[in-house]
């Protein structure tokens, strides 16, 4: 689901980086070869992306603590208990003191 949720705006982000960067860097002596596109990438856009790419990196990082809400928004709360995660269970188990035993039995499982 992350995939097709986030692969525009990463691509968006890189797009508009690549477009900041100016003409001039690209413009070099004159040579009888051009420089090979891989050259180009590595030695021009590349540096200069890095900031973009260090904000899109950054956006996906905060992006993954939402673990918990895509799961419950996508099945609408499951069917019973399936969609909880194992720790999230333990904290529930280890709230009822009827259910201690059985609480602890998984905290030293994990």
């Amino acid at each position: 689901m992350d995939v097709w949720h986030w692969t525009s705006l990463v691509a968006l982000l890189c797009y508009a980086g690549l477009k900041s960067i100016p003409d001039a860097y690209y413009q070099g002596p004159p040579r009888s070869t051009a420089p090979s596109r891989w050259a180009v990438f590595t030695a021009i856009q590349l540096p200069k992306m890095n900031r973009v790419l260090l904000i899109a990196v950054l956006l996906r990082f905060m992006d993954s603590f939402m673990i918990y809400t895509e799961p419950f928004v996508v099945t609408g709360g499951g069917p019973g208990k399936l969609d909880d995660l194992r720790f999230h269970r333990t904290r529930q188990d280890r709230a009822r003191p009827v259910r201690s035993r059985q609480g602890r039995s998984i905290v030293a499982g994990l």
